[in-house]
């Protein structure tokens, strides 16, 4: 009897091979490292993905499931975000962080995303966002406790 479960990847020979190649000129993985877990140069059938020790990401994740379905199908409809094509990803994507300034300007389009949609006016209006805690030089300070 098969059980029921999530849908296997699709087969993608392009990532596979894109994989390879990223394996043949990144440095291997210690073997502590992966008994640690990390998993170096992957994919799972729809995009390479890159985790190991000291890596910084930026991750963007799917969000289909995160409220009843029932309600997707009704806000899908509304378009109420005024955007058009499709409204859920199909899976995530992360980018690791190539340098300081690659990092700084990811933090920027994270931080600027409440007022690129129209919530807030500022980015420091936006309650869970690091950039009310943005000092003149975008240095973070956070409250003591």
């Amino acid at each position: 009897m098969k059980s029921k479960g999530l849908p296997s990847p699709p087969y993608n020979p392009g990532v596979r091979d894109l994989v390879q190649g990223k394996r043949a000129w990144s440095r291997p993985l210690a073997k502590d490292e992966i008994e640690r877990g990390f998993r170096g140069w992957h994919e799972n059938g729809y995009l390479p993905h890159r985790d190991e020790p000291g890596l910084i990401q930026f991750v963007t994740f799917r969000l289909a499931d995160a409220f009843p379905a029932e309600l997707r199908s009704e806000w899908e409809g509304l378009q109420i975000l005024g955007r058009k094509g499709h409204f859920w990803q199909e899976g995530y994507w992360d980018t690791y962080m190539r340098d300081g300034e690659h990092e700084s300007k990811t933090r920027r389009y994270i931080e600027n995303n409440p007022t690129k949609a129209k919530l807030v006016a500022s980015p420091k209006e936006w309650p869970w966002s690091s950039a009310r805690f943005r000092d003149a030089y975008e240095r973070l300070c956070l409250p003591a406790k």
